[in-house]
């Protein structure tokens, strides 16, 4: 097994950088929309999916400039 060399002076901080989950877990999330991403990740879908049914009308969503936006009651309703 190798050995892997540290530098204790890298700025290791400057490259760090949360998770998307990480910074929601910031907020309180109430008045937090989903995108497509988490919509597919609670549904167990792909992201296709989600695009094509809401698209098709069948996903309630609201456009965020050109961005997906889902409220989250409205998704956890679905199932």
């Amino acid at each position: 097994m190798s050995r892997v060399d540290v530098d204790e002076e890298a700025p290791t901080e400057v490259f760090y950088r949360p998770s998307e989950r990480a910074l929601r877990g910031r907020h309180s999330g109430q008045d937090e929309l989903w995108d497509v991403n988490d919509v597919a990740r609670y549904l167990k879908v792909s992201k296709s999916w989600v695009y094509h049914r809401a698209e098709a009308g069948l996903l309630p969503y609201r456009r965020v400039g050109g961005l997906l936006r889902f409220e989250p009651e409205k998704i956890r309703g679905l199932r």
